[in-house]
């Protein structure tokens, strides 16, 4: 499925008139996790709340007509949790990244748009730290991301973004450990257009 709407998406880019706005986008962002789960089972699971920030960068190609557009592109997020295991405190570190497609929902004469994005991690590395002892882990393929958000345009070049931010990290080797984070954050847009 997760590659099903890489190829979907950038097959409707590529059959999309070449007389339609285009845009190379990039875009820095960054929040905090304001819920999320560490959770792990081997012969027992177990479910650890966490909080923590997040932080990324992801360059998009887009093109559509004025009032809406399509983009696909390449993201990566970094991410810093604290899950609360009791007695102590477990420190996640986790980096991902991979495509993205992007649709932008333009609200008329304003320039602002709605956002929606979902992506997919082409790698995935986490390390887990707790009472001095470190784990490490990776993936390929392991993540998905979903957002929905709001644009403001400044002017034709700059935009800020905000966001609602779930990504989802499953891990299978040696335990089975997923990683799931709700969060908010705050990104700017500059665009590049062409055409």
């Amino acid at each position: 499925m997760k590659n099903f709407c890489a190829v979907f998406s950038i097959a409707t880019l590529l059959m999309l008139p070449a007389a339609l706005l285009a845009a190379v986008e990039t875009e820095l962002y960054g929040g905090r996790a304001f819920a999320g789960s560490y959770h792990r089972e081997i012969e027992t699971r177990f479910d650890y709340p966490l909080s923590g920030y997040q932080y990324g960068a992801a360059a998009r190609y887009t093109q559509g007509p004025r009032h809406y557009s399509l983009g696909a592109g390449l993201w990566y997020l970094g991410s810093t949790f604290t899950a609360d295991t009791r007695p102590g405190d477990l420190d996640i570190t986790r980096h991902s990244f991979g495509p993205d497609v992007i649709i932008e929902l333009g609200v008329p004469s304003t320039g602002h748009a709605f956002t929606l994005r979902g992506g997919v991690s082409l790698r995935d590395w986490y390390r887990l730290e707790q009472e001095g002892a470190t784990t490490r882990r990776d993936g390929i393929m392991g993540t998905g991301l979903f957002a929905a958000g709001f644009a403001w345009r400044f002017d034709k070049t700059f935009r800020l973004s905000a966001e609602y931010l779930y990504v989802s990290s499953y891990y299978s080797r040696s335990a089975n450990t997923r990683i799931e984070s709700h969060g908010l954050c705050l990104g700017l847009k500059i665009m590049a257009w062409g055409g």
